[in-house]
């Protein structure tokens, strides 16, 4: 099973799905534990690909096994928009465990904070997190901290500073190989880049971080919070003004004077795009935008 998760962790992930099915199946009788968890990492890998039905079949065999599916089914949650159940579910887990199984569970818990607009309750999980990392020396939690610290304060509209962290822990998840990861943290850091205006760089590394999403089979911009408020649809009205210039093909300086607001502000509301709409490129966001104009411009 061990030898599974590493080949999960390093993106063999087309022969680990069966394998671990197989792997599990076996296991059902003899070690129900081990089996819970093969379960766990099952839904997980399916999650990851986009298969949110056959993922929560994974984890309901874990949870039969005695084994929780946190943090992947909060996450699963978060991703298909029930973000009020999402917190619910890894406040839940949270509560009672002790503080090393904490620590497994609260980079999704900042992720999941961030992303229903609880960033006071997103510090207070990073902070928790960075102390475990300091205590026990561990070069992994450390890595997960530092990307904790990027995604806390791209929340909070620090480009500089989210870009800086977010490097430290692409630096580690890419010395360690560990190819989802890899992609998740490019997937932030083309959103900082974009947020602190740099919009070159944005491109680049979301062009980066699509091939390695695209080579694991995985679903674009994993693990970065998608915020959208009740009631007004994926993107705001600015927001969709914006997205209508790119899809003119207006550069960000054209479109801060057009709509008088600044470069950065344009950078901002890009980045808020990508996220929210799970794309990776002003082309991509481009075409989404045709796309929908095309469907709200077709009889009903």
């Amino acid at each position: 099973m061990h030898r599974l998760e590493l080949r999960s962790a390093l993106g063999e992930w087309e022969t680990v799905e069966s394998d671990l099915s197989e792997v599990c199946s076996g296991l059902a009788g003899s070690n129900p534990w081990v089996a819970g968890e093969g379960w766990y990492q099952l839904g997980e890998l399916r999650r990851l690909r986009g298969d949110g039905v056959a993922a929560r079949d994974a984890y309901a065999l874990a949870r039969e096994a005695g084994i929780d599916p946190v943090p992947g089914e909060a996450l699963l949650e978060l991703q298909e928009g029930a973000s009020a159940k999402a917190w619910t579910v890894i406040t839940r887990a949270l509560d009672g465990r002790d503080r090393v199984a904490r620590v497994r569970l609260l980079r999704a818990a900042i992720e999941i904070a961030l992303g229903t607009g609880r960033e006071a309750a997103g510090a207070a999980f990073r902070d928790e997190l960075r102390n475990a990392a300091r205590d026990y020396a561990s070069a992994g939690f450390a890595a997960w901290a530092d990307q904790a610290d990027g995604m806390v304060s791209y929340a909070h509209g620090d480009a500089p500073s989210a870009v800086e962290s977010i490097l430290k822990a692409l630096a580690y998840f890419r010395r360690q190989r560990l190819k989802c990861e890899q992609a998740r943290a490019l997937a932030w850091l083309g959103a900082a880049y974009e947020l602190g205006g740099d919009a070159a760089h944005a491109e680049l590394v979301r062009v980066e971080a699509s091939a390695v999403f695209d080579a694991l089979g995985a679903q674009a911009n994993l693990g970065v919070s998608r915020r959208v408020a009740p009631g007004t649809g994926p993107l705001t009205p600015r927001e969709s003004e914006v997205l209508e210039e790119v899809a003119r093909g207006a550069s960000n300086r054209e479109i801060a004077q057009r709509l008088f607001i600044s470069e950065k502000t344009v950078g901002r509301h890009l980045a808020n795009i990508y996220l929210k709409l799970g794309l990776t490129s002003r082309t991509a966001a481009a075409a989404w935008w045709r796309d929908e104009d095309g469907s709200r411009s077709s009889p009903r």
